[in-house]
């Protein structure tokens, strides 16, 4: 089963914002979720989990590496063919997608431009260009990313993993690779009213997280207001 020539079909259909595919042999693949999401950006829930903006951009990002990927392990899962015939079909699909059939470079974007590496791995990524610290403690690890005192909370997305973090500026991404798995169900992220910055407190796997204060006795810290 091709996972491109099943995927590429559903675009033929009425915009579906939801799309189970759990079960079906394309989900085996490495990067199948973004890929999928690359082509159905309308889709706002895969296999039952929300469709993040993080992973949007990382999609959108990274789509050229991601579908070459996924052609690849379609060539060695089902028809195996020579380089020849895998270059031709990456050909075709990019002609599909620009609306004309023009030969794709065989080099890869620079690596600081990706957020995902070659073998899988997530990579750093500052292309909100912001200023932050990331600091270790005994029992957490945590980000503080400096913001304009009255930006906006609705301009602010947070998306934390268990090996990484992400942080959306005013659709600028912020993509920090942690030094030590975390408990994202448990992670906070707060904005101070002393300063605007952005404080996301992770607490490691192993470790309990501690009351703190972010600036001082007077100064309360609200929640970080979610992104409608």
């Amino acid at each position: 089963m091709r996972v491109t020539r099943e995927t590429r079909s559903y675009t033929q259909l009425y915009p579906q914002t939801e799309q189970y595919l759990t079960g079906n042999p394309c989900a085996a693949f490495k990067f199948y979720r973004l890929y999928v999401i690359g082509i159905l950006p309308q889709l706002e829930c895969l296999d039952g989990v929300p469709v993040l903006y993080t992973e949007r951009l990382a999609a959108k990002a990274d789509f050229d590496y991601i579908e070459s990927e996924i052609l690849e392990q379609e060539s060695i899962k089902t028809y195996n063919p020579p380089i020849e015939r895998a270059s031709e079909i990456r050909r075709q699909l990019r002609g599909e997608r620009d609306g004309q059939t023009t030969a794709i470079s065989t080099s890869s974007k620079p690596e600081k431009n990706r957020l995902i590496s070659k073998n899988g791995r997530v990579l750093n990524s500052n292309q909100a260009g912001a200023r932050f610290t990331l600091v270790e403690e005994d029992d957490a690890i945590i980000l503080t990313v400096k913001l304009p005192k009255y930006m906006d909370t609705s301009l602010i997305d947070v998306d934390v993993q268990p090996t990484f973090v992400r942080v959306v500026i005013k659709g600028k991404l912020l993509q920090l690779v942690l030094s030590a798995e975390v408990q994202s169900d448990r992670s906070v992220a707060q904005r101070s009213l002393a300063s605007g910055d952005l404080v996301v407190t992770m607490p490691t796997a192993d470790g309990v997280v501690k009351p703190r204060d972010l600036t001082s006795e007077a100064a309360k810290v609200p929640p970080l207001e979610p992104i409608p």
